[in-house]
């Protein structure tokens, strides 16, 4: 026992330095679960990494801006607005964290401007969520259910989605797994885990703006129920305090000095419109909230914007049906760790309802994970202890396994063969093939207009490796790359450029007379993504080329 124990609390360590019976057995499976976890890690980085740079089948324009960014802060120190090192980037009207444009920056580094350099940083941190997952759950629940969570975080459609693409959001699951193992090693006596559960928590707060509902409220949770243990080492307690402050100060004074700008986007979605009688904002949050927690976003559809799903549901049927297993072994235990567990559960729908804009949402309740993952572990392990001392023991492990493996596949199918194609629209596919196209004859197109196509300035700047020091100086200017208002008419696009232009654009227009357009599609689709239209002077000149 720790020398702040207390005996009568059930906050004691888990017996991991002295395992259990069925941990210690002569079972060759346990034995060499060291190795079986360093293959599922293995395993796990795999399906996060593979074919990274065509599955998500394009850049969206979110991943573009944060690759540019990133190679702005290497090249210069300043991202592309010239602010020295921001903690916050403003960008499409939003200020957000800088943290996904710093993590860029070494790939960028190793790997150049490309796909690979955007994402690997979301890929990196979601491996590294399994680990750190792993060693929370080892020292919470023992060894072996450890692994069962890591075998379900490992195939949760939820987070392969999100460790995908380039966005925020996949740093939460990582400080929630890192702020949890420190708060097991406080509750275990290690004297530095509170303030370094604090410094989690704030990074996480820091690092995706539905952070700043779940965390505060689940440190309540942590504080409601844990008071002695809080108070008898009120130093610690102090300390993780100040500590906590510290790390959200940047967040606090945007908040304090730029409110407009800190939450520009949330005014605009956020339920409480100008007008909404209290009434009507409770009945829409509770729709909200319970859009969630239903088999039709669970299991069966997932979030309706393909960037955050295939078009299945966000879990398993096999975690599911392991989540009823542990709720059912939780209220016959009635342990403090899972009401922790419980109010966990019960607060991520909550940011994500308060929003009015794509709900349910699955990016803005990624704190799910890998509170689900791990309740599935629990309930899994427990579900198997029941063979522990049959002959059935061994088999019925691997029968766990395979259970968790079936109904992986489904996910599997959707997307890693249909959802490249699927889902190519959401993704902004077409503006990288439509440059491609005109590579080839870049010298007879005096001008390269987009038209309607979100964020063209960054996709362009990424694909054609735009200095970043360049767009500091002028954006665009000094380059053939033009943005069209928004609200051009469709029929008068041609009639103001100058000749010699090329038009990408998402929207059917009429091909210029004399001139030329070529539709794309997506590998293994048949369904519009882009245009290039050429008008009659580039194709004069086509034809000219051509002709000698």
């Amino acid at each position: 026992m720790t020398p702040d124990a207390d005996p009568t609390s059930d906050t004691q360590p888990e017996p991991v330095t002295a395992p259990s019976p069925t941990e210690a057995g002569p079972s060759r499976w346990w034995q060499r679960i060291g190795w079986k976890i360093l293959i599922l890690v293995a395993v796990g980085a795999a399906l996060r990494m593979v074919r990274l740079d065509s599955l998500p089948p394009a850049l969206f324009r979110d991943e573009a801006e944060k690759l540019m960014n990133g190679w702005s802060l290497l090249e210069t120190g300043r991202d592309l607005s010239k602010h020295w090192m921001p903690l916050f980037i403003q960008v499409f009207g939003v200020t957000t964290s800088a943290i996904y444009q710093y993590c860029t920056v070494p790939f960028i580094w190793l790997f150049g401007v490309n796909e690979w350099s955007a994402r690997l940083p979301a890929a990196t941190v979601g491996t590294l969520t399994l680990a750190v997952n792993y060693a929370y759950m080892k020292r919470e629940r023992g060894r072996d259910v450890a692994f069962w969570a890591t075998a379900f975080l490992l195939i949760s459609p939820w987070h392969i989605t999100f460790s995908r693409w380039a966005q925020q959001g996949i740093f939460l699951p990582l400080a929630l797994a890192s702020g949890m193992l420190c708060w097991r090693q406080f509750l275990n006596g290690r004297r530095w885990a509170l303030p370094a559960a604090a410094v989690c928590f704030g990074v996480g707060i820091y690092a995706y703006d539905v952070a700043r509902v779940f965390f505060p409220l689940f440190m309540l949770v942590l504080v409601a129920l844990y008071p002695r243990e809080l108070w008898r080492r009120w130093r610690e307690t102090l300390v993780a305090a100040v500590v906590f402050a510290v790390t959200i100060s940047p967040v606090a004074m945007l908040m304090l000095n730029e409110s407009a700008a800190a939450q520009a986007r949330f005014n605009a979605i956020s339920i409480f419109q100008p007008g909404a009688s209290p009434g009507a904002v409770c009945s829409v949050f509770l729709h909200n909230y319970f859009s969630h927690l239903i088999p039709p976003f669970l299991l069966i559809f997932g979030d309706a914007e393909l960037r955050h799903g295939s078009g299945v549901g966000v879990v398993t049927i096999a975690e599911f049906i392991s989540m009823g297993a542990w709720a059912y072994y939780a209220v016959k235990r009635r342990r403090r760790e899972d009401a922790v567990w419980l109010a966990w559960f019960l607060l991520f729908p909550v940011a994500a309802s308060l929003t009015r804009e794509g709900v349910p949402h699955a990016l803005r309740a990624i704190v799910a994970i890998p509170l689900i993952q791990n309740m599935a572990g629990v309930g899994l392990h427990q579900f198997i202890q029941r063979f522990q001392k049959d002959v059935f023991a061994e088999a019925s492990r691997h029968t766990a396994m395979l259970f968790i493996i079936i109904f992986f596949i489904p996910f599997a199918s959707s997307y890693f063969i249909f959802y490249a194609s699927k889902s190519a629209f959401n993704w902004q596919y077409g503006v990288k093939q439509a440059l491609e196209e005109i590579a080839p004859f870049s010298g007879s197109v005096d001008q390269v207009s987009f038209y309607k196509v979100l964020g063209a300035e960054y996709l362009v700047s990424a694909y054609e490796k735009i200095p970043p020091s360049q767009i500091q100086r002028s954006g665009l200017q000094e380059t053939k790359y033009r943005m069209l208002p928004f609200d051009t008419p469709p029929d008068e696009v041609f009639a103001t450029l100058p000749p010699g232009s090329a038009v990408i654009s998402p929207v059917m227009l009429k091909t210029p007379p004399g001139g030329l357009s070529k539709i794309i599609y997506p590998h293994r689709g048949n369904q519009p993504m882009m245009t290039l239209y050429l008008d009659a002077v580039v194709a004069k000149r086509l034809n000219e080329a051509s002709a000698q």
